[in-house]
């Protein structure tokens, strides 16, 4: 995230703009987490009054669409030097101005979430000795701030989990949860020492037996055996009852596992197994393991490429496939290629225009990888970006996905591939993670308890479950607005 951040702060430095890069992060990051921010004003305000090019406007969305979902997944850092006696402020500063600029809306926020409302009054106290007399509050000031600095981080994270519906009030992920101590769910670990004597299937026991709490030091050590893993990996993704609604909890997972575990293990038997898991959850839209994996095959395939490129790029090629396996198999091809020489990766890119510029191609698929030329733009295909502007239908739900203003913007920025940003998959097996599913569940139990039902119906709890595709940032908002899905509904769902 910092990269694009500080590229931004670089863009809005170019064209004489606000250039204080903590206030300017601050300030994004409150908008990020504002549930209705009115952009219009964000514009003034860093553009002091003047019009913001739309250019600009567009990177400015991206970031604070790349902060939303830091913030939502504990990937979030606010960004100040510690050693500076005024950047932490400053970064305050530029929180409390969104607040200032959505008074109203962050008023009604705060009644109906008086954890976030804590936060945000302890955030303030950081920097302002009033505050913390007028509500009694015993803490280190800004002055001291230079030694806790992740003090400002945890306090963004808790308000913006709070506002979206991470936490609700009688749950709170920052350091753990407001349970009591025996209601809290337990997190399994088990000593290297423990593992290191365990022979391949019982190391298995252990990833079909843990949900979705499998602790990291497991999935390293069944990499670590690839010889005896790969083969029970495989055949798990191979059984055909673990994929259907009726496999328990348990196989379910595993499936995921093994896809995880599987991308830290190089080699051809290891890469077979891979495309079994890549062509199963992929091929079927509908099936909810797509979410968990969206954006991260170039980086499980990393480590195994000279074994993988090639199936990717027949998928991609395969015109009886729908559109989305085949742009996955497409990022993943580029991103191999990006990899090695620079000729290399031209061809690559020329392959991925020619597959665009064919008539007999899906629609949807050209449309589609037609963004993967935008993150990665050339000249020489400036012209065939322009025409599948006109291939695309406002009446179908790809809509207006891409417009010529995108193809300039692109050129302005050059090569940006959205897959550098999803290069770390295992951070599902972090602690912080996995507490912060379990306390999910738990929200979801519990709100599930509370629902009124007949007295003749005790099914199950239920949880949610995406019944389409992760939605790309560029595509066009499924609500039928016509806009993009950055510029309409994602705050909202994020």
């Amino acid at each position: 995230m910092s990269d694009y951040f500080y590229e931004l702060v670089a863009r809005l430095q170019e064209n004489q703009l606000l250039t204080d890069p903590p206030y300017i992060h601050g300030l994004l990051t409150g908008f990020a987490t504002t549930p209705d921010p009115d952009h219009e004003k964000l514009w003034m305000e860093i553009a002091a009054g003047r019009l913001l090019p739309e250019q600009l406007q567009d990177e400015v969305i991206d970031v604070i669409g790349f902060l939303s979902e830091d913030l939502s997944s504990n990937n979030f850092h606010a960004l100040f030097r510690e050693d500076s006696n005024s950047e932490p402020e400053r970064w305050i500063n530029g929180y409390l101005k969104t607040v200032e600029i959505h008074e109203e809306q962050w008023r009604e926020e705060n009644e109906f979430h008086a954890k976030a409302a804590i936060a945000l009054v302890t955030l303030h106290s950081l920097i302002d000795e009033e505050v913390r007399q007028e509500f009694n509050i015993i803490q280190p000031g800004h002055q001291e701030l230079r030694e806790q600095p992740e003090k400002v981080t945890h306090l963004a994270i808790t308000i913006h989990q709070h506002f979206h519906g991470d936490l609700d009030d009688e749950f709170n992920a920052g350091n753990g949860f407001d349970l009591p101590v025996d209601e809290r769910p337990s997190l399994p670990g088990y000593p290297q020492e423990q593992l290191d004597g365990m022979d391949e299937q019982a190391l298995f026991a252990l990833v079909i037996g843990n949900d979705d709490r499998l602790p990291l030091e497991v999935v390293h050590t069944c990499a670590e055996r690839e010889e005896e893993m790969v083969p029970l990996l495989h055949k798990h993704l191979e059984t055909d009852t673990h994929w259907s609604s009726e496999a328990n909890d348990g196989d379910w997972w595993g499936l995921l596992h093994a896809v995880f575990i599987l991308g830290l293990i190089p080699g051809e038997a290891s890469a077979r197994a891979l495309l079994k898991g890549f062509r199963r959850i992929t091929y079927d839209r509908n099936n909810n393991l797509t979410d968990w994996f969206s954006g991260y095959w170039p980086a499980l395939c990393r480590n195994k490429t000279e074994y993988t490129t090639s199936p990717m790029r027949q998928i991609a090629e395969d015109k009886e496939l729908d559109w989305y396996p085949r742009s996955h198999a497409v990022q993943c091809v580029i991103a191999d290629a990006s990899e090695g020489e620079p000729a290399r990766l031209e061809d690559a890119i020329d392959w991925l225009a020619a597959l665009c510029a064919d008539a007999s191609q899906n629609p949807e698929f050209r449309i589609m990888s037609a963004h993967s030329l935008l993150d990665q733009p050339r000249e020489r295909h400036r012209q065939l970006m322009e025409d599948l502007v006109y291939l695309q239908d406002p009446g179908s739900w790809l809509g207006n996905s891409f417009s010529r203003d995108d193809i300039d913007r692109a050129f302005a920025r050059c090569d940006k591939p959205e897959w550098t940003r999803f290069t770390n998959p295992w951070h599902f097996y972090n602690p912080e993670e996995i507490q912060r599913r379990q306390q999910r569940w738990l929200k979801e139990a519990k709100m599930q308890e509370q629902k009124p039902q007949s007295m003749d119906y005790q099914g199950p709890v239920e949880t949610y479950v995406r019944t389409q595709p992760k939605i790309g940032r560029n595509a066009p908002c499924p609500c039928g607005s016509g806009k993009k899905y950055k510029k309409c509904c994602m705050n909202t769902l994020h």
